[in-house]
C-alpha cells in the first residue's frame, strides 16, 4: 500500500485506493474512491473537495440508498446497523 506522508494536494484527482495519507493536507481536490482497496486517511485536513465514490464503490451506495429508501423503516435499519459495523 503506498503511504504519503506530510504532503499537500492541490487542485488535484487523488486516486485513494490502496493508498494511505498521514497527515496530508487536500485543497480543492477530487477525491475518488472505486471500491478497491481500503485507504486510510490520518489526521488530514480537508478544504474545499469533492468525494466521488465510482465503479464497485458508486454500485455499493446506489444499492444501499435502495435498501434505506425502499424497504421504509426495515431498510433504514438494515443500512443503519450495516454502517454501525
Amino acid at each position: 500500500m503506498p503511504t504519503h506522508d506530510s504532503e499537500d494536494f492541490t487542485a488535484r484527482v487523488v486516486e485513494l485506493d490502496g493508498n494511505e495519507f498521514h497527515n496530508c493536507t487536500f485543497a480543492k481536490c477530487r477525491l475518488v474512491y472505486r471500491g478497491g482497496g481500503v485507504p486510510a486517511l490520518v489526521t488530514c485536513r480537508f478544504d474545499r473537495c469533492s468525494w466521488e465514490f465510482e465503479d464497485a464503490a458508486g454500485r455499493t451506495l446506489e444499492f444501499l440508498r435502495g435498501l434505506y429508501q425502499g424497504m421504509n423503516s426495515a431498510g433504514r435499519e438494515l443500512v443503519e446497523q450495516s454502517l454501525r459495523g
